[in-house]
């Protein structure tokens, strides 16, 4: 809207008038464009403060946010996706082509810049060669097999396998949000939706889950997403006479909208965990193509069904008592981080998420699903935390971790160890010979730097875990101690055991059969993107829809305690 029509309450003269208004009668300057929108300056999400546009000004050097033009996005996106050798090439002096638009530091003469030379810096053409080394990954335990080497590429399947900890599917059901005519196609055909959940329960039973044939309910325009979703909880306890444990659910489309309608209904409404897949993912329905990979699929749909109704998908042989330093008979938690998501516009809240161990959960669900033990050792793994936060997250969140302590009983003191997982860096690591890498040229998982490019008195290290996939792996940096301040380790690690603990930890990802970039952190950030979904307001990505509610935050739907305890329902 232009200044015009931007309203707000006067309290001089306690009424309702536009910002052109406004300035009339406090500045009186008549606007030369009133029909211009006007410009938010607050930075308080709870009081707007508009600013006619013609009265803005730009300041010069300000780094631009969004790519120029479609040049640009796929010189950005071919950049991105080079691999360590090509990469090597680009820092060496070579073009990615020759027709590129991004830079080359080569081209930079960084030397000749007046603040270097001020400050009698010189700046090094070559890349800095460093020593590493490669650490053993773990053995897995199954239910079949009972161990399985993952091997050195950080990848391994479910064929031939059963999940150590199977959950039963006995009372589940599935719904369709497409028409019927397109998914219930004859008997046997490979695009009909009941083929499709015959193969899913054949692959769910073949990893050990002990699944029946779910019912189908199709979709009714008459009625809502929540409503599909509860009469299919309704269809499935009045068939099975049990619980339903699971709704199964059929996408038309990747669009958020409806994703998030399902995830609300299920999570606050029906307190039943459901698992959504995509018609053309999954080759299902007349429009769709023939599915590719349709069994590898299934498999990545069992891997998160499972643990939604209470399984466990993988577990390091003989646990983690084989564990340095935590190895013992004393039962400890691995917790996980806090993560607050980021974006543009700055009315968006932040949504903060903590995830612990499964099997044994945080301190009070822990307290009772352990014969009333109380955690002996916290390994507590940060994500997001910039160097100069250190010590104001270490006073916050090691202080706010004794007092739950504290409140859970009289002088319990478990060991703390407090590590900060870094991702926003910019260091790259390049393997010097083809023994040192994996299928698509990065560093081998389990590759480790505690040297050259480290702090000579700290504590922290780079480590790529996973195999690359696309591009060029950006390792994790793991920080425990820094000479300025020390973050917290009354475990009392050394540097190799913390190291192996860390790198062990990033195979029991439960949603694919891969060690994967850092540890229990990868969850939070799955369930702060479903506490983004609880939003009680769905967000259409544009600015009309994010501002509609005058700058205050949306209200968070609430999820039942007895369902959030329960199950990993955001995986």
């Amino acid at each position: 809207m232009g200044a015009d029509k931007t309203m707000f309450y006067y309290e001089p003269e306690k009424r309702e008038i536009s910002v052109a208004q406004y300035f009339q009668v406090a500045y009186k300057i008549a606007l030369k464009l009133p029909r211009l929108p006007c410009v938010n300056t607050s930075k308080d999400v709870t009081k707007l403060v508009w600013l006619p546009i013609e009265f803005c000004h730009i300041l010069p050097g300000q780094r631009k946010r969004m790519l120029q033009d479609e040049r640009h996005t796929t010189a950005m996106l071919r950049f991105a996706g080079l691999k360590p050798h090509e990469r090597a090439r680009y820092l060496k002096g070579a073009r990615v082509k020759e027709d590129d638009v991004v830079s080359n530091p080569r081209l930079a003469n960084f030397n000749a810049e007046p603040a270097v030379q001020r400050f009698g810096m010189q700046i090094a053409q070559d890349m800095v060669n460093v020593q590493g080394r490669i650490l053993d990954p773990p053995k897995l335990a199954y239910g079949k097999p009972e161990a399985l080497d993952p091997g050195t590429q950080g990848a391994w399947n479910l064929r031939q396998v059963e999940f150590p900890v199977a959950a039963p599917l006995s009372s589940w059901a599935c719904v369709s949000l497409m028409d019927q005519s397109e998914v219930d196609l004859q008997e046997g055909h490979p695009q009909s939706l009941k083929t499709f959940v015959a193969e899913l329960v054949s692959m769910c039973n073949s990893c050990g889950m002990k699944t029946v044939v779910p019912p189908i309910i199709h979709f009714d325009h008459s009625y809502s997403v929540g409503e599909h979703i509860s009469y299919a909880v309704e269809e499935a306890q009045n068939t099975f006479k049990a619980k339903c444990k699971l709704v199964l659910v059929l996408l038309p489309s990747k669009g958020k909208d409806t994703y998030q309608a399902v995830k609300q209904a299920s999570d606050s409404e029906c307190s039943v965990p459901t698992q959504c897949f995509v018609a053309q993912k999954a080759g299902v329905g007349r429009s769709s193509p023939p599915a590719k990979g349709r069994l590898q699929y299934c498999a990545n749909l069992a891997l998160k069904m499972n643990v939604k109704v209470g399984g466990t998908n993988v577990k390091l042989l003989g646990d983690l008592k084989q564990m340095p330093v935590l190895g013992s008979n004393q039962p400890f938690m691995i917790s996980a981080d806090v993560t607050h998501p980021t974006g543009f516009d700055s009315s968006e809240p932040s949504i903060a998420a903590v995830t612990a161990s499964y099997e044994w959960a945080m301190l009070l669900n822990f307290y009772r699903r352990t014969n009333s033990n109380k955690p002996a050792a916290i390994i507590y793994y940060r994500d997001g935390v910039d160097e100069g936060q250190f010590a104001a997250v270490l006073k916050e969140e090691y202080t706010a971790i004794r007092s739950a302590c504290q409140g859970l009983e009289a002088g319990y003191t478990p060991r703390i160890t407090f590590v900060v997982v870094q991702k926003r860096h910019a260091t790259r690591l390049f393997p010097k010979d083809r023994s040192g890498e994996d299928r698509s040229g990065n560093t081998l998982p389990g590759t480790v730097l505690d040297a050259g490019i480290c702090s000579a008195a700290g504590f922290d290290f780079f480590l790529n875990s996973h195999a690359g996939l696309q591009g060029h792996n950006k390792a994790s940096h793991y920080q425990a101690r820094r000479p300025s301040h020390v973050l917290v380790d009354e475990n009392g690690f050394s540097a190799d055991g913390l190291q192996l603990l860390t790198y062990w930890l990033t195979y029991l990802y439960a949603r694919c059969t891969r060690s994967v970039s850092y540890p229990p952190p990868y969850l939070a950030h799955l369930a702060a993107f479903r506490g983004r979904l609880m939003l009680d307001v769905p967000d259409s990505g544009s600015e009309s829809s994010r501002g509609s509610r005058g700058g205050r935050p949306a209200p968070l739907l609430s999820i039942k305690d007895d369902f959030s305890d329960t199950t990993m329902f955001y995986v």
